[in-house]
């Protein structure tokens, strides 16, 4: 999927729900980690300074990347409990 496209089945009986529900929270716990781990990698005093600008914006995007699958994993998980 991109940023500007979405597709969605209804998956009615082909998965197991709780399954799905567990995995989809497993992916959530590693990304929240991971956006945690960018959030203090970017918060630290010399960041600005002493990473190089392009590095800056590589992690600015990882980190809205992973935003974003979060956000995804929401609306998933919010989906599969109705």
């Amino acid at each position: 999927m991109d940023a500007d496209c979405s597709v969605y089945l209804s998956l009615e009986g082909q998965i197991d729900v709780k399954e799905e529900i567990a995995r989809q929270r497993s992916r959530q716990q590693k990304l929240l980690a991971k956006a945690e781990t960018m959030r203090k990698r970017i918060s630290v005093a010399d960041y600005v300074a002493r990473v190089p600008l392009h590095v800056q914006e590589g992690d600015r995007r990882t980190l809205e990347g992973v935003e974003q699958e979060l956000d995804e994993i929401s609306d998933i998980l919010s989906n599969l409990a109705q």
